[in-house]
This record gives structure tokens, C-alpha cells and sequence, in this order.
């Protein structure tokens, strides 16, 4: 048997008894709290009845700041304050859409979206500035020194600053995703952000305390650092707070929660990131990038394939930053040429190109917006997290053609022996790492190949959710049509009706052809026989009344069906098409025979 709380329910009653009497969650535009008061800001404060929210047990006082209605709770606040945001992220989810089963991919789909949309124009302007920095700092211009694996100290302070603008972004994107990731979950905003800025640990200088020396002998460090560059410990340490500081809030003394709950949940979440999770998913990063490094030793290309298949994918996880760290040592160290670096710049053309393809196919203005915006960075600069993160995972499909078109032309690479000496930078700028200019064109070609096979690719697979308005339209066409069917269907059955009168009409000509019979033989009787001639008169008498009546029914009913068909023919005309003059002739050859042979035996005329 389940325990109710009682707390919980004086909380949720009291949070519903004053947004009843506010004027209803409508009617605040604003809602939040401080040590001992909730504060709403109030749209029209002839709906707030404060006497009667005065009254509400736990409200100790009420007062006005303006706009800004204050209700003092007390040590309680926080409880109260809790309640309001459930009950009205209930109201707001409706009862209809509780009852809908999200399926996994799909909540997936929608916490990975929530997470990355808000940081796309972080996204494109580092990725612009990273792309502007490389440029002027290239050895063709030469404007700019690169700030890469030099002490800021010794830039100029125009390279600095293009450095700057470069990194922050990207090195500190954990950051804006745990912010996300806390608001997704309807945690504390503030709280949550301490934890991801804690995290990345500007502070440190880059200081770390190491674990485990060469780990795996690739000359790698396990070591508890900050984690600036790195993406899933953000995200894992946010939703960690979220439910850790909910669950602190349940059994915390109120008088005592506003001062110690932050302390409880942000200090376990801290120590639990710094020395558990972070090292766990460094590892795991590691490790994952030691095996992918053994994938270059496969032969005949097939090791580069894999290598640009999975490098993206990779990039997800963040395992590409240790994996990248280890190639780049070798060839500064050893001074050995690699793939590796020809595979990477291959994979950002792909993604580029599925980029592209999305723009052409989308119909949807803004995301064919974004899709073209983002496609000059990727494909240039061959800077592809705003387009995995803003147009290709979402949609997955591009995504997965960029990585199928990357994958074909790493394996013409590694089939070629095409190695790069030195890492230059991305996308475009890649060309300058190799030692022979052929070598430069070959790379700069097997990336342009990418880029249209992905296009094309994303192009065959990329479809978007049909237009609803159409698909309306659609249907309800094709409703008037069968509607328009089941009429045509009754006017045939009344047709065939006017076949069957016409079938009757026969009958009757041989009845009037034996009442003429009689009134011949009675003409003839007449002056043989009176008697004869007044019994034979009566039976032609109730003869005749018996045929006229059948002649009046069948009349009224003829009559009937004629407007009946007449009114159906004018009104639905469309649907009735090319059967129109068929039905019209039909009933006019029945209406002239009955006439024609009602006009032979009766000399009264017969009006139909």
C-alpha cells in the first residue's frame, strides 16, 4: 500500500487555492520566489481576490508592489513555490496528451532538440569566427598567428582576441548544453548553470592531478581536470542535479532549505563529477578512441572507411577530442604522415553536402534557412557541429547519408595511400598539410565527391512531414468524391425504379386492351339484352375504377421520382458527370410512354 503524503497534498492544495483566487495562471506573467515570498506578476489585479487569498492557511500576509503581487509564506516557500510550477505544467500538458505513450526514440529526439536549438546561433558565430580566423592566419595571408599550442601571452593582441573568439565558444558549449539540459527538466536554472561553469573549471589553468600515466600505452593521461571541450559530462551531471536537488527538497527541513539544499545537491553532483563521472567518461572516451585508432592499421582503405564513417558519430560522444589528441602527437613527435586528419576532412564535406541537400529538399522556411546558412561553414571551414547539431541529427537520415558518402570516399583515400604531413586546419585549409601539391588537389577532389554523393543521398532519403493543410484538403476531396458516389448510386436505384413503371405500364395496356374488349361486346348487347347490358355496365364501371386508381398510384409515384431525379441532377451535376444525359433520356422515354399509353385508352388526359 502506497503512503500518501500529507505534506505534499497541503502544498498542492494551497498552491491551487491561490492561483484559483489570482484570476487562474492567465492572469500572471511572471513567478518566482525569494526566502519567504512568492511573487507573481499580476495582469489585472481586478481578478485577484486578496481578502480571500489572506485567508488561505499557510499565507501569512499579502502585499502589493506595483504589478507584483507578494504572498508570504514563510520556511515553506520553496514547497509552495514547487507545487505552483507542477500544477501548472500539468494544465499546460492536458490531460489528452498524458494519455499518448511517447515512444523512446521520440522523447530522444525531442530532449536532444531542446538541448542544441537554443545553441545554434552560439553556434554559427563560433563557427564563422573560427572559419575568419583560419583564413587570416593561413600561410597564403598570414595576417594572424594561430593560437593553436602557443601561450596566449605570445599572440598579438589582434590574434589573441580572433583566438578568443574562436575557442570560447566551442571549448565552453558543455556549458550552454547543461544550462539547456536543466531547463528541459524544469530544474533550477541558476544552480544548474554553477554546476556546468564549476565543471569547466576555467580556474584550473589547465592544471589537472593524473590518475593513471600512459593509459593503454598511447601516451594519454587518466586524470581528474576540468572538462572545457568535452560534452556528455555536462549533460549527465545536469539531469544528475536536477533529480538530486528535487529529492534533497523532499526531506530537508523548510526552516533550513533555502541555505542547505544548494549546498547538499551542487556539492554531491560536484564531487561526484569531478571524481567519479568525469574520470569514468574520460575513460570511456579513451577508450573508445584507442580502438578506433586500431581501425588505421586495417589494409586496402578499408581502415580509412571506417575511420571516416565513424568519425561524426564520434564527435557526438566527444570521444574525437582524445582521439585527435593522440594522432596529432604522433605527427608532430614521429613526424608521421596519417589518414586520419584526410578522413576527418572528408566527413565535414559529407556533412556539408547533407547540409545542403536538406536546404534544396526542406519546404519548411526557417529550417531551409538554417540548413543553407550553415552550409558555408561546414563545406568551407569544415566546421560541422552546427550542422549535426542544428540540421542533420535532427532529421538523422542526412546524417547518416553524409556518413555513407564519407565512408566511400575514406576508402578511395586509404586505397590511394593518401596522407596527411601536417594539420593545417579544417575544411578547405586542409590542402595545405600535404607535402606534394598532387597530393592537396587529390584530397580537395575526394571532398568535393563527398560533398555531392551526400547530397545526392540526402536528397533519395530526406523527406518532411507532409503539409497538413494538403493532406486535408486531400481527404476531404476524396470524401465529396465518394459521397458524390453513394448519390449517383441512388439515382441509378431510383432509374432502374422508372424501368420497373415502364415494366408495369405494360401490364396495364393488356387491361385496357381487355376493357376495350368489353365495352365492344357490350356495344353489341345493347339491344339484344337490357339486363345483360346493365350487369355488363357495372362490371366495366368497377373495371375501370379499379385501373384508374392503379393508374393515379403509379402517377403520384412517377411524379415523385421524376422531381426526385430532376433536383439531384441540378444539385450534383459534378459528381453525376457524363451519366447525366444518360439518366435524363431514360426518364423522358418512360414519362412519354406512360403518356402515350394513358392518351390511347382514356380519352381524359392523364397529366403526369
Amino acid at each position: 500500500m502506497i503512503k500518501k503524503n500529507k505534506n505534499s497534498d497541503k502544498f498542492l492544495l494551497t498552491a491551487n487555492e491561490i492561483l484559483n483566487h489570482i484570476g487562474g495562471k492567465n492572469n500572471f506573467s511572471e513567478l518566482y520566489n525569494c526566502v519567504t515570498r512568492i511573487r507573481f506578476k499580476i495582469i489585472d489585479k481586478e481578478k485577484v481576490k486578496l481578502e480571500v487569498v489572506k485567508k488561505i492557511p499557510l499565507v501569512k500576509g499579502v502585499v502589493w508592489n506595483g504589478d507584483e503581487l507578494q504572498i508570504i509564506i514563510g520556511a515553506d516557500v520553496e514547497k509552495v513555490k514547487t507545487a505552483l510550477d507542477k500544477i501548472i505544467q500539468n494544465s499546460n500538458s492536458g490531460s489528452t496528451t498524458q494519455l499518448i505513450k511517447t515512444p523512446i526514440y521520440r522523447k530522444l529526439l525531442n530532449f536532444v532538440i531542446a538541448v542544441v536549438v537554443p545553441c545554434l546561433p552560439l553556434m554559427f558565430y563560433t563557427g564563422l569566427s573560427s572559419g575568419i580566423s583560419a583564413l587570416l592566419s593561413s600561410p597564403g595571408i598570414g595576417l594572424t598567428q594561430s593560437g593553436w599550442g602557443k601561450p596566449l601571452g605570445e599572440l598579438d593582441l589582434f590574434s589573441a582576441f580572433l583566438f578568443l573568439n574562436e575557442r570560447v565558444g566551442f571549448m565552453l558549449l558543455g556549458v550552454f548544453f547543461g544550462f539547456n539540459t536543466v531547463k528541459y527538466f524544469n530544474g533550477d536554472l541558476i544552480l544548474g548553470l554553477l554546476v556546468s561553469l564549476t565543471l569547466s573549471s576555467g580556474l584550473l589553468m589547465g592544471q589537472s592531478w593524473v590518475l593513471i600515466e600512459n593509459i593503454f600505452g598511447t601516451g594519454q593521461e587518466l586524470a581528474i581536470k576540468g572538462y572545457d571541450g568535452s560534452i556528455l559530462i555536462f549533460i549527465f551531471a545536469s539531469i544528475a542535479f536536477v533529480y538530486m536537488h528535487r529529492w534533497v527538497k523532499t526531506w530537508m527541513p523548510s526552516v533550513i532549505s533555502s541555505m542547505f539544499t544548494p549546498i547538499v545537491s551542487v556539492g554531491v553532483i560536484l564531487a561526484g563529477s569531478f571524481f567519479l563521472m568525469g574520470p569514468i567518461i574520460s575513460l570511456i572516451e579513451l577508450m573508445i578512441a584507442t580502438a578506433v585508432l586500431q581501425l588505421l592499421d586495417i589494409p586496402w582503405g578499408i581502415g580509412a572507411f571506417l575511420i571516416a564513417l565513424l568519425f561524426q558519430p564520434l564527435v557526438l560522444t566527444g570521444s574525437h577530442m582524445a582521439l585527435s589528441s593522440i594522432v596529432l602527437s604522433s605527427m608532430i613527435t614521429l613526424e608521421q604522415p596519417s589518414v586520419y586528419y584526410v578522413c576527418v576532412q572528408i566527413s565535414a564535406f559529407a556533412q556539408a553536402g547533407a547540409v545542403l541537400g536538406c536546404g534544396i529538399m526542406a519546404k519548411e522556411k526557417s529550417f531551409k534557412a538554417n540548413a543553407l546558412s550553415t552550409f558555408p561553414i561546414t563545406g568551407i571551414f569544415g566546421i560541422t557541429e552546427p550542422a549535426l547539431y542544428a540540421v542533420n541529427l535532427p532529421k538523422l537520415k542526412p546524417f547518416l547519408a553524409g556518413c555513407v558518402a564519407s565512408g566511400s570516399m575514406g576508402l578511395v583515400a586509404g586505397a590511394m595511400g593518401l596522407k596527411m604531413k601536417s594539420y593545417t586546419g579544417n575544411g578547405i585549409f586542409g590542402f595545405l598539410g600535404f607535402e606534394k601539391l598532387t597530393d592537396g588537389a587529390i584530397f580537395l577532389v575526394l571532398g568535393a565527391i563527398a560533398l555531392i554523393l551526400a547530397t545526392v543521398f540526402t536528397c533519395l532519403v530526406y523527406s518532411e512531414r507532409k503539409d497538413e493543410y494538403k493532406t486535408y484538403k486531400y481527404f476531404t476531396k476524396r470524401i465529396n468524391k465518394l459521397a458524390g458516389e453513394k448519390k449517383l448510386n441512388n439515382l441509378v436505384e431510383k432509374l432502374e425504379l422508372v424501368e420497373e413503371y415502364k415494366n408495369e405500364n405494360k401490364k396495364l395496356e393488356i387491361e385496357f386492351l381487355k376493357l376495350q374488349s368489353l365495352k365492344n361486346k357490350v356495344t353489341k348487347l345493347k339491344t339484344r339484352n337490357k339486363s345483360v347490358d346493365n350487369d355488363l355496365t357495372t362490371q366495366i364501371s368497377d373495371l375501370e375504377k379499379i385501373i384508374t386508381d392503379k393508374i393515379k398510384t403509379y402517377n403520384k409515384q412517377l411524379e415523385v421520382i421524376t422531381n426526385y431525379i430532376s433536383v439531384e441532377i441540378e444539385k450534383d451535376s459534378e459528381v453525376i458527370g457524363n451519366k447525366k444525359d444518360y439518366i435524363q433520356k431514360e426518364m423522358t422515354n418512360a414519362i412519354s410512354s406512360l403518356k402515350n399509353n394513358y392518351s390511347t385508352f382514356f380519352e381524359a388526359e392523364v397529366v403526369v
